[in-house]
């Protein structure tokens, strides 16, 4: 590992680096060319930790009050339909800074991957709100084809992670598709000594019936697969983490079959969250019903006690929902997440996805 390190800091003193990923579409292979971020901190050392955490948590909306003209967010303006104001605005920050602010180990995680982010200036609002500053964050963002707008982004605490690697990848560049869908975004860096790439997701909803979008979801999970499996040929040693809003569950045919990612410890992917959806667990409710839509993946090398890097053994680790009791409908907790809106009618809550978060020991 440290030779790879060595090489990799060899080429990002070039500037850049050619990462180059297939995708099989009709027996053609397309050529993605990704530039690494040019990071000459890469290498300092990390602030060592007892516990690493690594969260992932739907916003739910989180719009500016100012009209984007290329996008179609007009409902969250404060005369569109949700009448959204600065002040609903700074309320939805400082909530959803409360949660973050408490994950983990409550001191906030070390990486997050978020989604339904309007720009990256929320997203620089949101580390800069009174709780969240204290913590260094930083961001990985792009703005990703979604017809309202809405984009993937990361947060990470700047002495805990070290990135050296990102690109957002568009589901149109690997399939002829009208579908304007979120971005793949994908973040490679440095924790201690080791690497690991992070995958955020955001796949499409199930409006129109699950089986009728299934096919949707199924094709980003392909695609997904492909990225990975590319960069395990090239990164063999590196640790893998894929999170996300997928809007299916752990036992879907996308995130199961297509992705692979198993219940058990076979393979290269595990999904501690199949245990949880199996307890009738979920992230997100429909008509009162549970649904695990959220969920964070990490390749089985990851359970390996003699690696270095981060280490999650199942039983002693840590994979679970945040969802204190305040973070429920304030009414009628059988209703799910307190949200920010039901339709146009503004509640006042945070967001209607809990997070999910897995606490790591670092090796």
């Amino acid at each position: 590992m440290r030779n790879f390190l060595l090489f990799l800091a060899l080429l990002i003193s070039l500037g850049t680096i050619l990462a180059i990923i297939f995708y099989e579409e009709g027996g053609a292979n397309d050529i993605i060319e990704a530039n690494i971020v040019q990071n000459e901190e890469v290498y300092e050392p990390l602030q060592p930790r007892d516990v690493y955490t690594v969260a992932f948590y739907n916003l739910e909306n989180l719009f500016d009050i100012y009209d984007d003209p290329h996008t179609n967010d007009n409902q969250f303006l404060p005369d569109g339909s949700k009448k959204w104001t600065e002040e609903k605005y700074q309320k939805k920050l400082d909530d959803l800074s409360k949660v973050i602010y408490q994950l983990g180990d409550d001191d906030g995680p070390e990486i997050m991957g978020i989604c339904e982010v309007e720009n990256l200036q929320v997203m620089e609002d949101l580390i800069g709100t009174e709780l969240l500053s204290e913590y260094n964050y930083d961001i990985v963002h792009y703005d990703s084809p979604d017809v309202r707008g809405i984009d993937v982004g990361l947060i990470y605490k700047k002495d805990a992670f070290k990135p050296f690697y990102s690109n957002a990848y568009a589901v149109k560049d690997f399939v002829k598709t009208r579908m304007r869908t979120r971005d793949i975004l994908v973040v490679g860096g440095v924790v201690g000594m080791d690497s690991i790439f992070v995958f955020v997701n955001h796949w499409p909803s199930r409006i129109g019936g699950k089986e009728a979008t299934e096919v949707k979801r199924v094709t980003v999970a392909e695609i997904v697969k492909s990225l990975k499996d590319s960069l395990y040929q090239q990164f063999p040693n590196a640790d893998y983490l894929i999170m996300g809003d997928f809007n299916d569950e752990p036992a879907d045919t996308s995130i199961l079959h297509v992705l692979g990612a198993s219940k058990d410890q076979e393979g290269r992917l595990f999904n501690p969250y199949y245990a949880l959806a199996k307890e009738g667990r979920g992230t997100s409710t429909y008509r009162r019903n549970w649904f695990m839509l959220d969920q964070i993946i990490l390749s089985t090398s990851m359970l390996d006690v003699e690696k270095s890097g981060l280490n999650f053994q199942p039983g002693n680790g840590h994979a679970d929902i945040y969802n204190p009791e305040w973070l429920y409908h304030k009414k009628d907790p059988s209703k799910g997440p307190f949200r920010t809106y039901a339709g146009n009618k503004y509640q006042g809550g945070f967001s209607d996805h809990f997070p999910v978060y897995i606490n790591f020991s670092l090796n």
